[in-house]
């Protein structure tokens, strides 16, 4: 059995999938201590099509038309004690998995967010990040 399950609603994300699945599966992480979950949810640029293509990962459909609705979907089918959440045009580096793990092994962790960095780098772009990720902390109660 899994200890993670990574949750990823797709609508339309056939250019992202060439970076992000491969990313997903080169994780530093045995890969039978963590299952892809990839919720197709009406695409019409054959996204559904190229993920059912590899090999190691679970693609679902879900019908009602929303990122939640499809994250709800991947959920329902997960198997893993943590659920981790991504999209499609995140490309994770390869600690990443094995970062989450880590945290959770504190049993006073209940919720973990990471920072975001946009794949241009901008000084508007850095800012907003930044800005974000300290939201967030602020919003959780968290200390960075």
């Amino acid at each position: 059995m899994p200890r993670l399950s990574v949750i990823i609603p797709v609508f339309n994300s056939a250019p992202y999938l060439a970076l992000s699945v491969p990313a997903l599966l080169r994780q530093e992480m045995p890969r039978e201590e963590f299952e892809l979950i990839f919720v197709d949810n009406n695409s019409t640029d054959g996204s559904a099509a190229l993920l059912r293509q590899r090999e190691g990962i679970t693609t679902l459909e879900e019908p009602k038309q929303s990122a939640y609705a499809a994250r709800n979907r991947g959920v329902e089918a997960s198997r893993g004690d943590i659920l981790v959440f991504t999209d499609p045009d995140c490309v994770p580096g390869r600690s990443w998995l094995r970062q989450i793990d880590g945290a959770f092994r504190d049993k006073a962790v209940q919720v973990m967010l990471g920072p975001r960095r946009f794949a241009t780098d901008s000084l508007t772009l850095s800012t907003l990040a930044d800005y974000e990720t300290a939201k967030d902390a602020y919003m959780a109660g968290c200390r960075r």
